[in-house]
């Protein structure tokens, strides 16, 4: 898919990843809306929450007094009743829409740091809205260690689906990505290369021991490097390749976390690696080069392994499919009979109860497709 079809994909994989994409984009143009529709599209309730409208109160919940008992002995205290939409993030199956997060008063943009971009709740997705500085209503510049918890993305317009809802009068649910249940199977992958990056002289500067904290007001409200942003950056890189998007799309995800600069030399580099996709690995399996340190190679066949999994469960012709996943598994036999003993399991695994596979050169995959089929029997 070209990376003009993948209009605010990186905004829905951060989200799906588990963490908060704040999205910057003009009055009008339909981001409200369009979260409506991603939303529905994976069957999830949608909450606005308009954060202009809001005091610290109203973040962390209403008081109340309560007591904690420790070492056996009760204390009074007080505890905050939390409010509906946090309830139904941490219990329900829902999208929180943080809307004019920009808009807010510094206070309220520090209580939403600690209860929604330090705690998102496991089971909701959480995306934040905004507008640009010189169209935003009593706009409130983030602060850096607020930019350092988002990925800060431009929103882009989808045009088309806007044409179509005007001719027909139904507007198409945007053609969003969902990741698949194993997408977290990529994220070694992407850990050991972040590593590596920070290990090599183009990306050292880029680790240092304060990152690039801001160092005037115009960094300050820019995206900036620091460990936990490379380590989001890497798990949404995952989730990125999992679902097949554009380098375009990675570069956005990366960039919205560590900035533009960074997020360039580090794709930069990692091109130079010639390291295939696990999509590109799977369809043309003489096209892999592994790095010669085990732990990289190792997540990168991980990659593979979760990628041929995914393709046979969707496949029309499982059988057909099945069998490129055991020619990655031959070429892999050639190159690190280590790392293909430790997949093989996985793979030959796929193969569907009815197909009978084809004769191999390779005798070792063979004998180990014999011998799954006898004990499956």
């Amino acid at each position: 898919m070209s990376s003009n079809k993948q209009r605010n994909w990186a905004m829905a994989i951060v989200a799906q990843a588990g963490f908060v994409a704040y999205v910057e984009g003009l009055p009008g143009v339909g981001k409200t809306c369009i979260l409506r529709s991603l939303a529905e599209k994976m069957g999830r309730k949608f909450f606005q929450h308009i954060l202009s409208q809001q005091t610290p109160e109203d973040v962390l919940g209403i008081p109340r007094v309560t007591t904690v008992t420790i070492n056996g002995k009760e204390h009074d205290c007080v505890d905050y009743v939390q409010s509906k939409v946090m309830l139904e993030a941490i219990h329900g199956h829902t999208l929180v829409c943080l809307d004019e997060l920009v808009h807010a008063k510094p206070a309220v943009q520090a209580a939403n740091q600690e209860v929604w971009l330090n705690n998102t709740p496991p089971n909701a997705l959480v995306i934040a809205l905004g507008n640009p500085p010189d169209l935003a209503t009593d706009y409130n510049q983030l602060s850096p260690a607020v930019i350092n918890r988002l990925c800060m993305l431009q929103w882009e317009p989808m045009n088309s689906e806007w044409e179509v809802g005007m001719e027909t009068g139904e507007f198409p649910v945007p053609d969003f990505p969902v990741l698949p249940d194993n997408w977290t199977d990529f994220r070694l992958k992407w850990s050991n290369m972040v590593l590596e990056f920070s290990r090599d002289a183009a990306g050292a500067k880029h680790f240092d021991e304060h990152g690039t904290y801001p160092k005037n007001e115009q960094d300050a409200a820019m995206p900036w490097c620091s460990n936990r942003s490379w380590e989001r950056a890497a798990i949404c890189l995952a989730a990125a390749e999992a679902v097949g998007a554009s380098k375009d799309t990675a570069l956005k995800i990366l960039t919205g976390f560590v900035g533009e600069g960074p997020a360039t030399e580090f794709m930069a580099w990692y091109d130079s690696l010639g390291f295939p996709s696990a999509k590109s690995i799977f369809e043309n399996p003489s096209s892999m080069r592994l790095p010669r340190q085990f732990a990289p190679a190792h997540a990168i066949v991980r990659g593979v392994v979760a990628h041929s999994r995914n393709e046979v469960a969707g496949a029309d012709n499982p059988g057909e499919t099945f069998e490129k996943a055991v020619d990655f598994l031959d070429e892999l036999h050639l190159q690190n009979p280590e790392l293909a003993s430790a997949a093989s399991d996985s793979i030959i695994a796929l193969k569907p109860q009815d197909y009978r596979e084809k004769p191999r050169d390779s005798k070792r995959v063979k004998a180990q497709l014999e011998s799954f089929a006898a004990s499956a029997n």
